[in-house]
């Protein structure tokens, strides 16, 4: 209760924003288990997609404000940049070392998990007239 006066809000609040969290966890970690399931040849689980997902995400951006953070006041607005390129490339090595493949691999898995994850949006969109995001075109408006 404390942790949740000290926020200012709910402790229902709270609990609703945590279990919201892991439902888009679940869900973000499904095109990554597609993708390594095709590019490992079967050897992916769902596990190892959720964790490669959970920890590129928390090393992407750790990795983007650290650089950003550090060089920005040396180098200036490109250190944006500079972090965004190495951030992806911790991104990669996340994948590498979770679906114990080549560079190549995990560029591919990457590739392949975007591709998987707008065709399954463009499945739902068509299905049930929903997008994820929201704002991604519909069937209707193509």
């Amino acid at each position: 209760m404390a942790v949740a006066s000290i926020l200012g809000v709910a402790l229902p609040d709270l609990v609703v924003l945590l279990v919201a969290l892991i439902i888009l966890w679940i869900i973000a970690s499904i095109p990554a288990y597609i993708a390594g399931k095709i590019v490992t040849r079967g050897r992916a689980s769902f596990g190892a997609a959720m964790g490669a997902t959970l920890g590129g995400v928390i090393v992407y951006v750790f990795v983007v404000f650290a650089v950003t953070f550090f060089l920005g006041s040396l180098i200036g607005a490109s250190a944006s940049i500079w972090g965004i390129v190495l951030g992806f490339i911790a991104f990669l090595a996340v994948y590498r070392s979770v679906f114990d493949t080549s560079w190549f691999g995990a560029f591919a898995i990457a590739v392949v998990a975007v591709i998987v994850a707008i065709v399954l949006g463009a499945i739902l969109s068509s299905l049930f007239g929903i997008a994820v995001p929201p704002n991604l075109p519909t069937g209707a408006m193509i």
